[in-house]
């Protein structure tokens, strides 16, 4: 039997983009975790704080999870590199329902559109 998922009280269901999320509850679930998401490339991240640009963050892709936390599906980089210059928070597109074979499945269809590779 599956359980339901709990949220906090103080979740609204029709809430599908959040302001200013806070970075700190935000985790990525790597293949090293047994999750799905593939670990951060160093290059990649050193390529976006080298050029950072507030302006071009856009939004990261998080799934909530019952203890109010976030799972990363798109935007692990970009959040790290956000960390590393002091932004606390971004906007988001916030999952409410998922389960973790919803999430592999975004994350997978993102790798794929974005035209990642095992190397990436």
């Amino acid at each position: 039997m599956v359980q339901a998922k709990q949220f906090p009280d103080d979740v609204q269901f029709s809430t599908f983009f959040e302001r200013d999320v806070p970075i700190s509850k935000m985790f990525t679930f790597t293949r090293e975790q047994g999750g799905y998401a593939r670990a951060l490339n160093e290059n990649r991240l050193k390529l976006l704080i080298d050029n950072f640009m507030p302006a071009a963050l856009g939004v990261v892709l998080l799934s909530m999870r019952n203890d109010g936390t976030y799972a990363l599906i798109d935007g692990q980089h970009r959040a790290a590199a956000s960390q590393v210059h002091g932004i606390k928070a971004m906007d988001a597109y916030v999952y409410i329902v998922l389960t973790i074979e919803d999430e592999a499945a975004l994350d997978e269809g993102l790798g794929d559109y974005l035209k990642q590779t095992a190397r990436d």
